[in-house]
This record gives C-alpha cells, sequence and structure tokens, in this order.
C-alpha cells in the first residue's frame, strides 16, 4: 500500500531550496532583533539600577544621597527674607 500512495502522490516530498538573499535577510533580521533585546535588557537594568540610586522616580528629588539636585529641605534653606 505505501508504494501506491507514493506513486500517487509524488513519492517524498523535495527539500525546497535556501535562497542565499533571503537567507541573508532573515540573518540581518535576527541580527537586528538580538540588538534590540540586548539594548533593551540593559535599559532596564539601567533604570533599575538609577531607581535603586534615587536617581529617578518620584522621590528623586528629595532623596538625601542625591546631593547636588532637586530641592533642599526647608530646614537646610537658607532664610533670605530674615
Amino acid at each position: 500500500m505505501g508504494s501506491v500512495v507514493s506513486s500517487v502522490f509524488g513519492g517524498k516530498p523535495k527539500q525546497p531550496t535556501v535562497d542565499p538573499q533571503i537567507a541573508k535577510q532573515l540573518a540581518a533580521v535576527r541580527a537586528a532583533e538580538a540588538k534590540r533585546l540586548k539594548e533593551s535588557d540593559a535599559k532596564k537594568a539601567e533604570e533599575a539600577a538609577q531607581l535603586k540610586r534615587n536617581k529617578r522616580g518620584r522621590r528623586s528629588l528629595f532623596a538625601e544621597n542625591n546631593a547636588g539636585s532637586g530641592f533642599e529641605e526647608i530646614e537646610k534653606k537658607k532664610k533670605s527674607l530674615a
């Protein structure tokens, strides 16, 4: 029965040949996606590090260890109107 079916449908399916131009395009797309993913991971890691150091986020302006930026606390301000 196997020989009858293979003769009706033409035998084993033939593997398509790989077009070199399509292979280059596919490799370029995969490389671009890998680069984008790597940059995205690096950006997420940097944002997490900045949040940990109080350089970013809702409390970053008032952080004590964020010297030189943000607002001074009320007790530390110089009273210029006195």
